[in-house]
């Protein structure tokens, strides 16, 4: 079991790096293109380009969603692991021997605590 969240913790990490370096090489792209892009314009349309600017915000809103798209495939991806964790974390407990740890089960132990106290101090007011 440990083995299979250890495996998909590694593909999950390639994944994401995968995913970093495809955001990278995009923006490579687009910072060498759009020089270019502005030169070819200038020359066109003269000094004063409105194009331009236009192109600019263009881009830079296609860079925002691409970092809110990946953003959110990353917080998916973290909340996949963490259920994956959680589903897994009680049958690893009892592969061991232990007894799972529920929280009725947590609750039940404290409230042994508590009487065992609760009983020491009336043997004490007793004597």
């Amino acid at each position: 079991m440990q083995q299979n969240t250890l495996m998909l913790q590694q593909q999950q990490q390639q994944q994401q790096q995968q995913q970093q370096q495809q955001q990278r090489q995009q923006q490579q792209q687009q910072q060498q293109q759009q020089p270019l892009l502005q030169l070819h314009e200038a020359a066109r349309d003269g000094p004063t380009s409105q194009k331009q600017t236009r192109q600019q915000q263009q881009q830079q809103l296609l860079l925002l969603l691409q970092q809110q798209q990946q953003q959110q495939q990353q917080q998916q991806q973290q909340q996949q692991q963490q259920q994956q964790q959680q589903d897994w974390g009680p049958t690893e407990r009892r592969e061991q021997g232990r007894p799972p740890c529920s929280q009725e089960y947590l609750q039940e132990k404290s409230r042994q605590k508590g009487d065992k106290k609760a009983t020491k101090r009336r043997q004490k007011g007793d004597n």
